[in-house]
Parts: C-alpha cells; sequence; structure tokens
C-alpha cells in the first residue's frame, strides 16, 4: 500500500467487526490466513512490502478496535499477531 491505504482497509474490517455475527468471526481467520501468506524473511521486495503492509494494517485496526466498547477482545488477537510480526512475542 503506497498512499495510507492500511487505514482505509482497517476501517473497512472494523465496520465488518462492528456488524457482529459471521463477519467479527470471520475477522481472526481472515487475519490468520493473511499471516499464513505472509513470509518470515525479507528475500525480496514483494515479501518485505506484503509482511510491512499486513504490519501496517494490523497496527491501524488495533487502534480502532481499542476505541470500541466490545473491541477489547478482537483488539487482543490483533496485537498478539503484531507482536508475532514484528518478532516480540
Amino acid at each position: 500500500f503506497a498512499h495510507q491505504e492500511d487505514k482505509r482497509l482497517a476501517r473497512v474490517l472494523l465496520a465488518a467487526h462492528r456488524r457482529g455475527g459471521a463477519r467479527r468471526a470471520g475477522l481472526a481467520a481472515w487475519i490468520e490466513g493473511r499471516l499464513a501468506e505472509c513470509p518470515g524473511s525479507f528475500s525480496d521486495m514483494e515479501a518485505y512490502a506484503r509482511r510491512t503492509n499486513l504490519l501496517n494494517l494490523l497496527r491501524a485496526l488495533y487502534f480502532y478496535l481499542r476505541a470500541e466498547a466490545d473491541g477489547a477482545g478482537l483488539a487482543g488477537f490483533v496485537e498478539e499477531k503484531v507482536r508475532v510480526l514484528m518478532r516480540i512475542a
């Protein structure tokens, strides 16, 4: 994402969280899927960009969720994934 799409995409994910139900349940699975596609190394610029974009998206989503009255559960999950990506877990 070259133009701060991470924040816009985070708002889309937040909207899914607000709708609840299956959409909310699917968010964790969607995040896990993106992590599975994320390389563990910086083997090339594409791999680096994918990892960085996911990290930025999750960071933005985390702060949006923390502002939600019922966002703490998913925010904790997102924080765990950010720590994994930052290798501080």
